[in-house]
């Protein structure tokens, strides 16, 4: 069974880290139970301030491409993205 991994390094805005964690988190509550999704884990960086991290796991990449048409996907990405000042590093993955 294929898998879609996905792990991305977000980098807020200064003093924005928290307000970002909080906005992923109610999106993690939500999405992890989108059918398709296994995984989607959010945490923070102890030593750098600004840093959000994001893991998924999906059932394959056509459903995590779906899940962001989702009506409150779209919302909650309208929330994160001012406090969004860049992005590390993104890797998808996707494993047989």
């Amino acid at each position: 069974m294929n898998k879609f991994r996905l792990r991305t390094s977000l980098i807020s805005k200064p003093g924005q880290r928290d307000n970002l964690f909080k906005v992923l988190f109610e999106a993690s509550k939500l999405i992890e139970n989108f059918s398709g999704c296994k995984i989607f884990d959010v945490t923070f960086s102890i030593e750098e301030p600004n840093l959000v991290f994001i893991y998924e796991e999906w059932t394959d990449e056509s459903t995590y491409r779906s899940s962001l048409c989702i009506g409150i996907t779209k919302e909650l990405i309208l929330r994160a993205k001012p406090m969004i000042s860049g992005m590390v590093r993104t890797r998808a993955l996707t494993v047989h």
